[in-house]
């Protein structure tokens, strides 16, 4: 079975000092999120999810004369916390959405490191490497655990965002090669601190290539 995983990039790759700071200011994490299915439900869920979207959207589609096939919306601009507690049909639409994914047989993914280096010494180009070798990791783990012959997955990452495509044009093709799977459970790196931690198990991680 083939998987397909779509990816987009939550947080802020920049530094961070704190909310009050004039610059640094804009999150404390960095990471990408998304979800993985099985490719043969793919068509399905994506025409389900057009669907979602023209009606729970329909006001602000309609008022922006755009087509609702182009029309989009920022997650950062959707998920507020005002949204969230003032809306209950978008709470709704919300466990539909990860019920729909594990009914198909997907999972819902993320996997976020949060910042700690000074803005003098962090590297937006090694955060990226970093956090993409990792997710790598864990969806190739999640292929590989308990399933013979082992799944494969393709990995489609969303348009371009904070980071302007800096970072992922860098590091995407100079880590790509360090992926190849050994399969083999190791110790955690100190260095990626997980915000959060979607699975329990742990994946062998060698050191990415430099992004300089």
């Amino acid at each position: 079975m083939t998987l397909f995983a779509y990816l987009d990039e939550f947080g802020d790759i920049g530094p961070y000092i704190g909310r009050q700071h004039p610059k640094y200011n804009e999150s404390p994490v960095f990471g990408l999120a998304g979800f993985v299915l099985p490719a043969e439900v793919v068509r399905g869920f994506g025409t389900w999810f057009f669907q979602r979207k023209c009606e729970l959207l329909a006001f602000e589609i309609e008022r922006s004369g755009t087509h609702p096939a182009l029309w989009e919306k920022k997650g950062a601009s959707f998920y507020t916390l005002t949204n969230v507690t003032r809306y209950p049909e978008l709470r709704r639409f919300t466990n539909r959405l990860f019920n729909k994914i594990e009914r198909l047989g997907g999972f819902v993914f993320y996997v976020g490191v949060r910042k700690t280096a000074a803005p003098g010494v962090h590297n937006p180009n090694r955060l990226y490497a970093r956090v993409f070798l990792e997710a790598i990791k864990r969806i190739d783990g999640h292929c590989a655990e308990d399933r013979e012959p082992p799944e494969g997955f393709v990995l489609i990452l969303d348009g371009l965002g904070r980071s302007d495509g800096m970072a992922r044009e860098r590091c995407v093709p100079a880590v790509l090669p360090a992926t190849a799977p050994s399969r083999q459970p190791e110790e955690r790196n100190p260095e990626l601190r997980p915000a959060r931690e979607p699975y329990p198990k742990t994946c062998r991680r060698p050191s990415p290539p430099p992004c300089e």
